[in-house]
């Protein structure tokens, strides 16, 4: 299903990733989280890329009625600082230049 990337569900598993990480939900939405400091708590929060949404580890891995209704939703991890790097110290390919 995720073609070798690591799956997270865990409040544990999500609190574990450091900042900049990027989820996507694996169903149904496939949303994409790239985790920040909250501007306003200074606390980390996952934010919904294209959105203003801003949830916690909590919010995220059981949903949004945790009481009522809890669910255990997946997320794919598509980037970690700590295994791929900062982007600020990738190396980009110069373009090829084009055939004659």
């Amino acid at each position: 299903m995720s073609d070798g990337l690591p799956l997270v569900s865990t409040v544990a598993e999500l609190d574990a990733l450091p900042l900049m990480s990027v989820i996507m939900a694996a169903k149904p939405a496939r949303s994409v989280y790239q985790k920040w400091i909250d501007q306003q708590g200074g606390t980390p929060k996952w934010v919904r890329t294209s959105s203003d949404g801003r949830y916690t580890s909590e919010e995220l891995a059981v949903g949004p009625f945790p009481l009522s209704a809890p669910q255990q939703h997946w997320f794919v991890l598509l980037y970690d600082p700590t295994v791929h790097g900062h982007p600020n110290g990738w190396e980009i390919p110069e373009p090829a230049a084009p055939a004659p």
